[in-house]
């Protein structure tokens, strides 16, 4: 994956999923995702659709490069030019390459060669369980706070931060650096 860079501070690099056939290390499958998930997408839920049915298919978190994104497009009567517009993080085309233009959470990336790849962002917020959606309680070590974790947002067991589900989700690690145990966000 030498061909992608990404600017320090928004994304790590270990957080693109790039898997090969001899090597599929990410432990949350394509066909393990429920499709009904893809609706927390909103507007881009079809395109996500088509997505979880490309990975399906290969059996793995491969990039999609460009001809494979144009079948894939195409076929289903998208439109090309909005299919990925909410997903993919954004070029700044006058700064240096991977410069993006928009906060986390970057869903999906691009290579100098057009090829995307998803994210553990994307994926975390396809596999987190329907629980995370609702209203509830904010719990640390196991005891309520009182305070409420609104919906589409975790919290840490530990520490009570909260942040969108798919930062947890994503990389199974708590995002607040004042954690006391953030390899154990919520065991």
């Amino acid at each position: 994956m030498n061909r992608l860079t990404v600017p320090s501070g928004l994304i790590a690099p270990d957080d693109i999923l790039v898997e090969t056939e001899a090597d599929q290390h990410y432990d949350i499958r394509p066909e393990g995702i429920k499709r009904e998930y893809c609706y927390r997408f909103g507007q881009s839920a079809e395109t996500v659709k088509r997505l979880l049915a490309f990975f399906r298919e290969k059996g793995l978190w491969t990039g999609i490069t460009v001809s494979e994104r144009k079948n894939l497009i195409c076929e289903k009567d998208l439109d090309p030019d909005a299919a990925f517009s909410r997903l993919i993080c954004r070029i700044d085309d006058n700064g240096p390459p991977f410069t993006f233009l928009h906060i986390l959470p970057c869903y999906i990336v691009i290579d100098a060669l057009g090829t995307l790849y998803v994210t553990k962002f994307f994926i975390g917020l396809l596999a987190a369980e329907d629980y995370v959606f609702k209203e509830r309680k904010i719990r640390t070590k196991n005891r309520p706070r009182g305070e409420v974790c609104t919906p589409g947002d975790e919290c840490c067991w530990e520490c009570g931060f909260i942040a969108p589900v798919e930062v947890f989700w994503g990389r199974n690690r708590c995002p607040n650096p004042d954690c006391p145990h953030p390899k154990r966000w919520n065991d």
